[in-house]
């Protein structure tokens, strides 16, 4: 079993062309649920992604922001700074993506679209961590503030599976994307200004 601390390997180029607008970003390096809020996670190999609603075995989330992302790298230079070896999952993020370098973070991708294994997501912003962070370790929602190492959030667009190794490509969001997220999410709420933690 690979740890996800280890480091995929990726081609040598900074950014990876997949199609004329999709970039390749990173790849999931692992998985996790919250089945009930402040309770453990459960790390997954694959995970079914639910338009309009979330990650099958999550509880139940505004479908805004139905998924979390959480950088691997970001999160060794939180716990880093920190003096701390907790691990990416005490973030609470569902997943952990190993980004390819400083040009594919997740704080340069808010408002596109995301190709993840067989789901589509739209990143709506930043995941802001809250004061329960630093129940895990002082300081640590401070670190997480600053330069979006917190993650981001967003809906699901297209239904699928994501696995564990899924590359991640991340494209400007098109009319067909925005027509298939009111499709999906005409239902939810309208009200969604804060990406505050649902821990």
């Amino acid at each position: 079993m690979k740890h996800i601390n280890e480091v995929p390997s990726f081609p040598d180029r900074a950014i990876d062309q997949i199609s004329e607008d999709a970039i390749e970003i990173g790849r999931v390096v692992a998985i996790y649920v919250y089945p009930v809020q402040r309770e453990p996670s459960r790390s997954l190999k694959e995970v079914r992604a639910v338009a309009g609603q979330g990650l099958s075995g999550d509880h139940k989330r505004n479908p805004h922001r139905a998924v979390t992302l959480l950088s691997l790298q970001d999160w060794h230079k939180v716990t880093a700074e920190l003096r701390s070896d907790l691990p990416p999952e005490t973030r609470r993020a569902n997943l952990l993506v190993h980004t390819i370098d400083s040009s594919t973070e997740l704080a340069k991708i808010v408002g596109m679209r995301l190709h993840i294994g067989e789901a589509k997501l739209l990143v709506r912003g930043e995941t802001t961590p809250c004061k329960r962070m630093n129940e895990a370790c002082t300081g640590l929602e401070h670190a997480l503030s600053s330069g979006m190492r917190g993650g981001v959030f967003g809906p699901v667009v297209n239904s699928g599976l994501i696995r564990v190794d899924d590359v991640v490509t991340a494209s400007v969001s098109t009319s067909e994307f925005q027509l298939q997220q009111g499709m999906h999410l005409s239902k939810a709420t309208k009200s969604f200004s804060s990406g505050t933690d649902a821990l």
